[in-house]
C-alpha cells in the first residue's frame, strides 16, 4: 500500500489551470460592427502572424510551465486565441470591449514578468503593431447586416489540398537540399547530446526541434496550417540562439538559414478564411502575412535555443563549408537584410547603452559608412534606412555583446542577494519582480531615427 501511495503522489497535481475564458454566451448580447469586423480581419490577423505572437496565442498553461502563482497574480487571463474566437462568435457588443481584452492581455504580461524579460520585449513589439493597426480603424462604429452563408463546406479533401501547406512542404524540401547544406547541416537531425557532450542541453532546451522532425510531422499531416509549420521551423533557430553564445559559428549559420526561410515563407499565400468560421474552435486562417509584416525578426533573442557544436567533432563538416559554392555568398548577403522590426529592436537596444559605449556605435557606423563622417559629431543621428545590412548586423553584434555583459553582472549581483530573482520559463513567462537592469542614460527612442 505504501508503494502504491508513493507512486500516486508524484502524479497528483499541486495545482490546476482554471477554465479558459468564455468565447460565447447566449445570455450576453453581441453583434457585428464595422469596427469589430476590422478588429477581426485586420488587427487580429496581423498580430496572429507576427513572429512574436506565439506565447499569446493560447491561455497560459501554468501547470506545464510550472508557474503555481500565475493565476493568483493574474485574475483576468486573456489571450489572442480567445479574442479571435470571441470575434468570430459575435461575442462583443462594441469594439471598446474587444480593445479592453487586448489591453488586459498586454497588461497581464507586464504585471507578471520582469521588465527585462524577453516576453516583455515581445509584448512591446506586438503592442506596437496592435496600436498601429488600431489607428487605421474606422472612426464611427455602425452595425453590419448579418452575412449570408455562401454554402461553402469544409471537407477533408479540401484540407488535403491546402495550398499554403503545399508551399511549406516545398520550402522544407529546399531547406534540406544541397543548395543550403553548407550552413543548414547542423539542423538536419536532433541534437546528439551524448556525442557532443552537451549534458545541460535538455535542461535548457525544453522543446527540441530539427528539420527532420518537421519533415516527419509534415508527412504525417500533423500541421493544420502554415503558421504551425513556421512555428516549429522558427523554434529550431530560437533554440540555437538560446543555447549558444552569440559569437558561436552555429549561430551565424542559423541566422543565414533563417534568412532564407523567412524570405521564402513571406511568399506563402494566405490560408482560406471563409469556410465554416463558427464550427472550429481555432480556424486555420494563420497563413503567411504580406511582406511588410511577415519578414519578422530573423534572430529571436528569446524563445528557447539549439545546438552547440564541438569544433573537433565537426571539423571535417566545417571544412566542407569552406569549399561551398560561391553563390552561397550571395545568399549570405541577402540573409543579412534587416526587417523593420529588427531595426526597431536594435534602436531600443542602442538607447539602453550608456554614453561611453555609444561612442563605439558611432565609430562602427563611420568606419563602414564613409558618407556619415561629415556633420556635427555631438548631434549624430542614426538613419537605419540608409545603413548597409552588414553595418546593421555589426551594430547588432556589438550592442548585444554590451547588453549581455551588463546582464551577466546583473545576474551575478542578484545571485549574491538573499532575495534573488527567480528564473524565467521557456515559454515566455517568468517570476514577477522589480529590476534595476536599465540604461544609465535617460534617453528616448527618438534619439535614433528609424
Amino acid at each position: 500500500m505504501d508503494e502504491s501511495t508513493q507512486k500516486a503522489e508524484p502524479d497528483a497535481p499541486q495545482y490546476e489551470n482554471p477554465p479558459p475564458p468564455e468565447v460565447s454566451n447566449p445570455n450576453k448580447p453581441g453583434r457585428m460592427t464595422n469596427q469589430l469586423r476590422f478588429m477581426e480581419n485586420v488587427v487580429v490577423k496581423s498580430l496572429w502572424r507576427h513572429h512574436f505572437a506565439w506565447p499569446f496565442l493560447v491561455p497560459v498553461d501554468a501547470v506545464k510551465l510550472n508557474l503555481p502563482d500565475y493565476y493568483k497574480i493574474i485574475t483576468s487571463p486573456m489571450d489572442l486565441g480567445t479574442i479571435r474566437r470571441r470575434l468570430r462568435n459575435n461575442y462583443y457588443w462594441s469594439a471598446s470591449e474587444c480593445l479592453q481584452d487586448f489591453n488586459i492581455m498586454f497588461t497581464n504580461c507586464y504585471i507578471y514578468n520582469k521588465p527585462t524579460d524577453d516576453i516583455v520585449l515581445m509584448a512591446l513589439a506586438l503592442e506596437k503593431v496592435f496600436l498601429s493597426k488600431v489607428s487605421q480603424m474606422p472612426q464611427r462604429e455602425v452595425d453590419l447586416p448579418p452575412t449570408v452563408s455562401k454554402g461553402k463546406v469544409r471537407s477533408s479533401s479540401q484540407e488535403g489540398q491546402n495550398t499554403p501547406l503545399k508551399c511549406c512542404g516545398d520550402i522544407l524540401t529546399e531547406l534540406l537540399s544541397s543548395k543550403y547544406a553548407a550552413f543548414a547541416w547542423p539542423f538536419y537531425k536532433p541534437v546528439d547530446t551524448e556525442l557532443l557532450e552537451l549534458h545541460d542541453y535538455h535542461d535548457i532546451i525544453k522543446h527540441p526541434m530539427d528539420l527532420s522532425t518537421v519533415k516527419n510531422k509534415m508527412s504525417r499531416g500533423e500541421y493544420q496550417d502554415s503558421q504551425a509549420f513556421a512555428t516549429d521551423v522558427r523554434l529550431i533557430f530560437s533554440n540555437c540562439y538560446k543555447y549558444n553564445p552569440p559569437s558561436h559559428e552555429v549561430v551565424s549559420m542559423a541566422k543565414r538559414l533563417q534568412g532564407v526561410f523567412e524570405r521564402k515563407f513571406a511568399k506563402v499565400p494566405d490560408e482560406p478564411v471563409q469556410m465554416n468560421t463558427l464550427a472550429k474552435a481555432v480556424p486555420p486562417d494563420v497563413g503567411c502575412q504580406d511582406r511588410s509584416d511577415s519578414a519578422q525578426l530573423q534572430e529571436v533573442k528569446l524563445a528557447e535555443g539549439q545546438l552547440s557544436t564541438d569544433a573537433g567533432a565537426h571539423g571535417n563538416k566545417r571544412a566542407s563549408r569552406n569549399v561551398a559554392s560561391r553563390h552561397d555568398c550571395e545568399t549570405d548577403e541577402e540573409s543579412l537584410q534587416m526587417t523593420y522590426e529588427e531595426k526597431h529592436l536594435l534602436s531600443l537596444e542602442i538607447n539602453r547603452l550608456p554614453s561611453q559605449e555609444l561612442g563605439r556605435v558611432v565609430e562602427i557606423i563611420q568606419e563602414r559608412e564613409p558618407t556619415t563622417r561629415s556633420g556635427n559629431p555631438e548631434e549624430f543621428e542614426i538613419d537605419f534606412e540608409v545603413l548597409k545590412p552588414s553595418t546593421l548586423r555589426e551594430l547588432e553584434g556589438y550592442v548585444r555583446a554590451c547588453l549581455n555583459k551588463r546582464f551577466q553582472k546583473y545576474q551575478k549581483k542578484n545571485s549574491l542577494s538573499p532575495s534573488g530573482i527567480g528564473s524565467g520559463s521557456n515559454s515566455g513567462t517568468s517570476t514577477s519582480s522589480e529590476s534595476d537592469f536599465s540604461s544609465s542614460d535617460d534617453r528616448s527612442p527618438e534619439d535614433c531615427d528609424l
